[in-house]
This record gives C-alpha cells, structure tokens and sequence, in this order.
C-alpha cells in the first residue's frame, strides 16, 4: 500500500511539474505508456495523475481518453485574469502592510517574483483562498512565463507592486486593478504567444 502511495504521489507530482514548466508543451498529446517509462511506475498511477490534473483543468481530456495538456480559449484565460484579479483583491481584505523582502533567487525572474508578491498580499488570507489562488496560478502559468515578452513594462510594474506592498491601502488595490485588467486586455496577445512558444521545435 505504501509502495503504491508513493508511485501514485510520484507520478502527480512529475507530471504536474513537466506541465509546469513548460517541458510537456500546451496542448501536447498525453502516453500514459511514455509517462509510466518516464516516472518509473505502472501506467495505473499515470491514469489517477491524470485525472487528478484534468479536475484540475491542466489536462484536457477527449473522447476514448485521450489526454493532452489544457490550453485556454481566448475566453478563457481572459476570465481567468479578471478572476486572479477579483482573488487578490480579497486578499487585501487581510493584507498588513509590511514591507517586501528581496530573497537571494535572482530579481530577473518574473514568474517567480510574481509568486512571491502574491504570497506576500495573501499571508494572512483565508485558507481556502489559498487554495483558490494556487489552482489558478497553476493555469496561468504558461501564461505568465510569456507575459513579460507581451507587456514590455511587466517587469517596471512588478517593481510598482514591491514598492506598493509597504503603505497597501487604495494605491495598492488600484495597482493590482490595472495589472490584472491589463493582461485580461492582452488575453489574446499572451495566448499567441504561449501557443507559439509550445509549437514542437524541428528534431522534437
């Protein structure tokens, strides 16, 4: 029983981080006999990771289940934007201004910046918040990994965020209104991009 816990967690937990980072590909067909090789297990935790993920909404699943990785309509990734922004702002609710600690990662690196000044705003927010951020983050973040390519300035505003996060209050809430409005707006664009990024390179 244990061995079978831990292919079970072994498999959700790689597969998860493949789509994730991007190394299994937007829209990319799912082997489960690829994927059994490929983590070392049966192919029947690969399924209950599967379908895990595909509640989730990072797997899509077609008739005679067949998986691929999920990619958002235009629609879709507009309303995720609009709802992220909606999730921040209640986190607000509960938000003490403190001021944002850099960490050694490199400031470069936006996605991760991005994470760390969510965890930030939603340190004392309710729990099942939580859940809901993480979930959505998840789905954004093929999307996120792009956005700096389509919004010349992301960078600049995530510095506008950091040095927000110290006073909070209105000038906060308002930056956080325009910078998920904003790539709501450019839902199109990001989707263009993150769809050509995951196009299977010559040789793939």
């Amino acid at each position: 029983m244990a061995a079978d816990q831990k292919a079970n967690e072994r498999a959700y937990v790689g597969l998860k981080a493949a789509i994730l980072s991007g190394d299994l590909r937007l829209r990319q067909r799912l082997d489960i006999e690829k994927l059994a090789q490929r983590f070392e297990v049966s192919a029947t935790p690969v399924r209950q990771a599967l379908a895990i993920l595909a509640f989730e909404r990072l797997v899509s699943v077609h008739s005679s289940r067949i998986y691929h990785v999920a990619f958002w309509s235009e629609a879709e990734l507009h309303h995720l934007y609009a709802w992220r922004g909606d999730l921040a702002r209640l986190a607000l609710q509960t938000y003490q201004p403190s001021p944002f600690v850099q960490p050694d990662e490199d400031p470069r690196d936006y996605v991760a910046s991005y994470a760390r000044v969510m965890a930030h705003i939603e340190v004392s927010a309710n729990p099942e918040l939580h859940r809901c951020t993480r979930g959505v983050d998840d789905r954004l973040h093929a999307a996120l990994r792009v956005e700096i390519e389509v919004l010349q300035d992301a960078a600049k505003e995530m510095r506008a965020l950091l040095a927000l996060l110290r006073h909070g209050g209105p000038p906060l809430r308002a930056a956080l209104r325009r910078f998920f409005r904003r790539r709501a707006d450019a839902s199109a664009r990001i989707r263009a991009l993150a769809h050509a990024r995951a196009l299977p390179r010559n040789g793939d």
